[in-house]
């Protein structure tokens, strides 16, 4: 019984970390440099991104994400992937429109991902990140 318990409980674990790694990361995603001040390295992290009527536009999910942090301590971002490769300037935009355009936009692109992830993180503080080349 004990056995067949813990079968179960491994099973599950495995099955929500294969999701969440799937809804992550199976496509639609760049990855943004930022610089890391309080190591002095720059900071690669993974992001989904939207393509805004005339801008792309990214989620800061939550003000204290590190690479959010990051972005007091710098004018530009580099980002990689999907065909946007560059260095790009960047605006915070923290404010109720822009957290409900990010939000509808999100859920537009990625669907099942975006309910999923957003089941598991909090995205109610989410920022939108307006991104044009420097």
């Amino acid at each position: 019984m004990t056995k067949v318990l813990v079968s179960i409980v491994l099973v599950s674990i495995l099955g929500f970390v294969g999701i969440t790694y799937v809804a992550l990361e199976s496509g639609g995603v760049v990855e943004v440099e930022t610089w890391n001040s309080e190591e002095s390295n720059p900071r690669m992290t993974h992001i989904w991104f939207v393509r805004g009527t005339d801008k792309i536009l990214l989620e800061a999910g939550h003000p204290e994400n590190p690479w959010v942090k990051d972005l007091s301590s710098s004018d530009t971002i580099k980002i990689r992937g999907n065909g946007i490769d560059g260095e790009y300037r960047f605006k915070l935009v923290d404010d109720q429109s822009a957290h409900s355009e990010i939000r509808e936009l999100m859920h537009k692109k990625y669907g099942w991902r975006d309910s999923w992830i957003s089941c598991i993180f909090d995205v109610d503080k989410s920022m939108l990140v307006e991104i044009s080349p420097t």
